[in-house]
């Protein structure tokens, strides 16, 4: 296993491992579905909003050099190619009442960016630590 992971079920932890560029830090990676995600991870306290979050990630999915990755973790992601991009946010929090929002039918420009950036929104009970797709 490649320095700075640990592989915990499917979940590659990685705190703030530098993927090939000085502004990425992705905070997990995870293998599911054929697929990796890069997950950027937020904690109930943080208040950044969801635009920011998703801009986040995206950006960070565009500077890294997926070809470097995949090459440089193939022993861990074994044949998987595809690159997906997900935030994980606390229930409760500032980003789970706008995803609320949003799928009470407000921030529909939101909806429409998270959408065409292909970026997944799952949150998580920090009692349970139940994991649900939004």
């Amino acid at each position: 296993m490649a320095p700075g992971i640990r592989q915990e079920s499917s979940f590659f932890i990685l705190s703030s491992f530098d993927l090939s560029s000085p502004d990425v830090k992705i905070d997990i990676i995870s293998i599911a579905d054929e697929s990796i995600f890069l997950i950027e991870l937020k904690v109930k306290e943080n208040k950044e909003t969801m635009l920011r979050c998703v801009f986040e990630i995206a950006t960070y999915y565009q500077v890294l050099s997926k070809s470097k990755f995949l090459d440089s973790y193939s022993s861990e992601f074994g044949t998987n190619t595809c690159i997906k991009k997900a935030i994980l946010i606390s229930m409760d929090s500032l980003q789970h009442k706008e995803m609320k929002e949003l799928y009470n039918g407000e921030r529909i420009y939101l909806k429409r960016l998270i959408d065409a950036l292909e970026v997944q929104v799952y949150c998580i009970d920090p009692e349970s630590l139940d994991v649900q797709k939004l």
